[in-house]
């Protein structure tokens, strides 16, 4: 899901025919990095997405900012996955004192 709304906006932001098999390969293996550390840079940084939208991190813009909280961290699916993956961090803490206990 994610991906189909991504690359509906690089389409509206740039003249891209995503249609070419090596401009999707292309757009997919610098997406995968740059959407990735982009989401966890301002998922970990702003408590809330109104202040992410109103101070924009240094690594976006404002408008990309906003429609990233509009279209991406605010859908049920992202908030679902956030959720599973604090959950999981939250047992490898645990396992890890549990396991410097028996040391």
């Amino acid at each position: 899901m994610e991906k189909r709304v991504i690359f509906h906006r690089l389409m509206v932001k740039f003249e891209v025919d995503l249609l070419l098999k090596h401009i999707q390969r292309l757009v997919n293996f610098h997406c995968a990095s740059s959407y990735g550390g982009l989401r966890n840079k301002i998922y970990m940084h702003y408590p809330s997405l109104e202040q992410a939208k109103a101070h924009p991190h240094k690594y976006a813009s404002k408008d990309d900012c906003v429609w990233f909280c509009d279209n991406i961290f605010s859908t049920e699916n992202f908030q679902t996955e956030m959720k599973i993956l604090e959950d999981q961090k939250n047992v490898w803490r645990w396992r890890a004192s549990q396991q410097q206990g028996d040391m």
